[in-house]
């Protein structure tokens, strides 16, 4: 539904991982022209993707955990915290700079926007996810700032796995004063393959 507000649950498993019963991909679906507000609540233990918004859809997440989600994928590039897919638009924290976002220790990448989606980080923690902890592919867009106070930090996993941002296939990278972009000792912050990166 358009503009629609969900504030304060829990949208998994508090503290074990669980599988679906039918033919669900995550947690959280948004699609087909929908918009949400997902604000103080967790997002976790799903067995897939944490947030799936595809379709000419958009998220505003504020103040929310997404952790914990793809136990159960069949392979680590099928299960994400948060994906943006098919035109789809997510923000992450309120353009002031509060209402922080934690997207951690999820079987995969943190957050992904392909074919053409977007993804505005203003205030979050992206962090301990298997994979890259933000990856932009097909002609998506990123936006991240720290708004001059580091209010978003993304850190590289541990182990040498992958840089903390990646974009690739004509994507777009806008990174901002501020936002604290980590890497790791094997691997750069930032990781380009045909893409561009606005500093």
């Amino acid at each position: 539904a358009a503009g629609s507000v969900i504030d304060g649950i829990l949208i998994g498993d508090a503290s074990a991982p669980f599988a679906f019963s039918g033919s669900e991909s995550a947690n959280l679906y948004v699609h087909d022209g929908a918009s949400v507000q997902l604000k103080h609540s967790q997002v976790s233990n799903g067995p897939l993707i944490g947030i799936l918004v595809e379709r000419a859809s958009g998220a505003r997440i504020q103040s929310t955990t997404v952790s914990g989600n793809g136990s159960l994928a069949p392979d680590i590039n099928s299960s994400m915290g948060i994906l943006a897919a098919n035109n789809a638009t997510i923000q992450l924290g309120k353009t002031d700079g509060s209402g922080t976002v934690t997207v951690a220790q999820n079987s995969g990448a943190g957050v992904v926007a392909r074919e053409s989606s977007s993804v505005n980080i203003y205030a979050a923690t992206i962090a301990s996810n298997i994979l890259a902890q933000v990856n932009l592919l097909g002609a998506s867009s990123g936006f991240i700032t720290g708004l001059g106070t580091g209010t978003s930090q993304i850190t590289a996993p541990t182990g040498g796995c992958c840089q903390a941002i990646s974009a690739n296939a004509a994507s777009t990278l806008q990174v901002e004063m501020g936002a604290v972009v980590s890497g790791n000792a094997d691997n750069a912050a930032i990781s380009l393959d045909a893409s561009t990166l606005l500093l």
